[in-house]
């Protein structure tokens, strides 16, 4: 409908500067620095002579790149799998059928159990984004924010651009927290399979 089509319009010209070629550049070490992690432990394996899984190392690049780049958080996930961030995200990828059939049949997959099974990883990464977006505001209110060139912080300096702003125009370029939330979540579901499997078959 047109109301679902004007909030795509807004949402997607108030993360579009995320894609800029400046913006883009000025997160360059933040993959240099994932790249560099992938390279030691691609040279560990290599030292120990057996066969190495590419696509598993270029998992853990995809995802440690997108964690960086979306949310600020450093992670090694090949040298930490137990980290909780690491471990909803595999859960998310670990069940595809339980999301389906959840998506399908929401009545009876609440019924069964099913439901909180394809949920649960998903309202990690809801409360995760919502924590920083909440920390990040209050640092920025009382003068002690850190400097951050992640996907988040766009939305949220787009925000403060808005906030400037009078009436209509002001509600034209707000973004909601729930809208933030879904968009760091697609930013970090939708980017991560199909750039490692690129990566590996180019390896």
């Amino acid at each position: 409908c047109s109301s679902d089509l004007e909030d795509w319009k807004r949402i997607r010209s108030l993360i579009s500067p995320t894609f800029t070629s400046g913006k883009l550049r000025s997160m360059e070490p933040l993959v240099n620095n994932c790249i560099s992690a992938l390279k030691a432990n691609l040279g560990a394996a290599a030292d120990s002579g057996d066969l190495v899984d590419v696509k598993k190392y270029f998992n853990s690049l995809s995802f440690d790149v997108i964690a960086r780049c979306a949310y600020g958080t450093k992670i090694d996930s090949l040298s930490d799998p137990n980290n909780p961030i690491q471990k909803n995200f595999d859960s998310l990828f670990d069940q595809p059928f339980t999301f389906l059939f959840t998506m399908l049949f929401p009545r009876i997959a609440a019924v069964t159990g099913v439901k909180d099974r394809a949920t649960r990883p998903m309202n990690f990464f809801k409360s995760m984004t919502k924590t920083l977006i909440d920390e990040r505001t209050r640092a920025i209110k009382s003068g002690s924010a850190t400097a951050y060139n992640d996907f988040l912080q766009t939305m949220i300096d787009a925000n403060r651009e808005a906030m400037k702003e009078s009436g209509s125009q002001q509600q034209q370029k707000i973004i909601s927290t729930e809208e933030m939330m879904a968009q760091s979540i697609i930013f970090l579901v939708a980017g991560f399979d199909t750039t490692a499997t690129g990566m590996t078959m180019c390896a």
